[in-house]
């Protein structure tokens, strides 16, 4: 995108053949001008959260039609969407992982009640994470986290896609009920999860939330602890 928008704003074309060092026509620096022309663009992009913003959700719009059209591409277009959650669940996990891990052992004079090895704390699933940060952390701000609605619906949804390629069974059915996830509950078995790009936005930047605000607990928890 931001090669095109550099091609435009220098009035060339992308498939320009003086572009393509294989060609005759082949202008060095007209080539450098639009790498650098890329760039600034580039980084105007990544400094500007609300042009980010757009971006993604505009992103998430082209894959919402691909789905809604029911055509060839639906099949890849939520293959493309499920990833985003499957992904975005093992960020969220190996980024609290590491979190506890880290605060551990760098602060141990913080945490004597934590007897054992820091490394045999697992975090497989979302109940072995939640019982890991409850002995570590005697904190409700930060345990609290855990049992929010995004980081149990991105989880649902991963175990959903991982282990049963998005086709609702009985386990995701009593996950649901069990969270209160109604709407889903009431997905008929056998049926492929509906799983749209507005979903998706919602649940990653809801965990994507969840994970800065953990990160903020814990680092507040480690200052109060050190300065009493």
């Amino acid at each position: 995108q931001c090669y095109s928008r550099a091609c435009e704003q220098l009035s060339i074309s992308r498939f320009d053949d003086k572009l393509e060092p294989s060609s005759p026509n082949y202008d060095a620096k007209l080539e450098l001008e639009v790498a650098q022309t890329k760039r600034r663009i580039y980084d105007n992009l990544r400094s500007d959260v609300s042009s980010q913003n757009k971006i993604w959700q505009h992103g998430l719009y082209l894959l919402n039609i691909l789905i809604e059209n029911d055509g060839f591409a639906r099949p890849q277009a939520e293959m493309i969407l499920s990833s985003m959650i499957v992904l975005g669940y093992t960020a969220f996990e190996v980024l609290a992982q590491e979190l506890l891990y880290s605060s551990v052992k760098e602060n141990r004079h913080i945490f004597p009640h934590v007897k054992e090895k820091v490394e045999n704390y697992q975090f497989q699933s979302r109940l072995k994470m939640k019982a890991a940060y409850r002995e570590v952390f005697p904190v409700t701000k930060i345990n609290n986290l855990f049992d929010s609605q995004v980081f149990n619906g991105v989880a649902i949804l991963r175990n959903l896609f991982v282990h049963s390629g998005g086709i609702v069974d009985k386990r995701f059915k009593d996950d649901c009920k069990k969270n209160g996830f109604k709407k889903w509950e009431s997905l008929p078995k056998g049926s492929s999860f509906p799983i749209t790009g507005s979903l998706v936005n919602c649940f990653l930047s809801g965990a994507s939330n969840t994970a800065c605000s953990l990160i903020k607990s814990v680092d507040n928890y480690l200052i109060d602890q050190t300065s009493s």
